[in-house]
């Protein structure tokens, strides 16, 4: 139902995609947080940064678990073409994930401006995906005029 080349960058955008963009504000934010937590004796966890963390970490694990549902289809029902339930529900979780990090940027600590960039940068690659995932699932081609 959902093949093509169209399809599978859109996915690939989404699942890989985003984790790469997200992972260097991640570390940023991490390192500045516990080097906060070595300098002070106040240790707050800092929600912002677990939610994008979490944004990010959350799509791979959800072409893994896409993988096997097809697997499983295939093996135990005989379906070839089967939609991409468990890859949809977990970039969706991902991506509620990233725009709850956005909106928990209220707090005040020391990873704020890696989350706010890591976090737009990942909602946009979402959101492209996204565009891209949709436009190839009603038949547009990127490829073609």
């Amino acid at each position: 139902m959902l093949q093509g080349l169209d399809t599978v960058l859109a996915v690939l955008l989404i699942t890989l995609g985003a984790p790469l963009v997200g992972l260097i504000p991640v570390l940023i934010g991490w390192s500045r947080i516990t080097a906060q937590w070595n300098s002070s004796e106040q240790r707050t966890f800092p929600k912002a940064l677990s939610a994008l963390t979490a944004s990010i970490c959350i799509c791979p694990i959800g072409l893994f678990f896409e993988s096997i549902y097809e697997r499983l289809a295939d093996r135990l029902f005989g379906l070839v073409d089967v939609l991409p339930i468990p890859l949809t529900i977990f970039i969706l979780v991902g991506s509620l994930l990233d725009f709850a990090a956005i909106y928990m940027l209220s707090e005040r600590n020391a990873a704020r401006v890696p989350v706010l960039i890591g976090s737009v940068a990942v909602a946009v690659v979402n959101i492209v995906g996204f565009a891209l995932f949709f436009a190839s699932s009603r038949g547009i081609s990127m490829w073609t005029n």
